[in-house]
């Protein structure tokens, strides 16, 4: 349910729609831990020709405000080059968005490895009183975990009545 949800928000996304439905969504995984100033999860959607990582991000501070939230990626993959980020403009304390990185990726390569990943963002103080942000905001990093791809997030599972007959 929760990775039909993702594939749902995903095509409606004005600037992803244009890719349709992915052949196969990975389950969601954390690469924060749970109890962490920002939760983030992600997960993988992947094309014949590209790979769109999806990152869920959740921000557990109170009176803080985060904006231009993007995770940059280093993944140095054969076959796999970035195209861009689609970040998220404003994420308010307790409020969970998702930012994209998109990667094209050649449809004759099987992907193998792993990705470092930073949570890129400006942090702003919310007034208590007034529910104003400050107009000046500090830009700061987060580290996160290693995103990893495997053969199998690009294949589809396929079921078969009666296998000893097909076989």
């Amino acid at each position: 349910k929760q990775i039909e949800k993702a594939i749902a928000e995903l095509m409606a996304h004005p600037k992803l729609k244009k890719y349709g439905r992915p052949h196969k969504t990975s389950e969601p995984e954390h690469i924060t831990d749970t109890e962490s100033e920002f939760v983030v999860t992600y997960l993988k959607h992947a094309y014949a020709d590209r790979v769109i990582f999806e990152f869920k991000v959740h921000n557990n501070m109170d009176d803080v405000l985060l904006e231009d939230v993007s995770v940059k990626m280093d993944c140095d993959m054969e076959g796999l080059e970035e195209e861009g980020c689609i970040p998220i403009k404003t994420l308010q304390s307790s409020e969970t968005l998702s930012t994209y990185v998109i990667f094209a990726k050649d449809p004759d390569t099987f992907l193998t490895g792993s990705g470092a990943c930073v949570l890129c963002f400006t942090m702003k103080e919310v007034d208590k009183d007034t529910g104003e942000p400050d107009a000046d905001g500090t830009e700061d990093e987060y580290q996160l975990e290693e995103v990893v791809v495997n053969v199998c997030d690009f294949m589809e599972p396929f079921e078969v009545a009666n296998f000893h007959k097909d076989w």
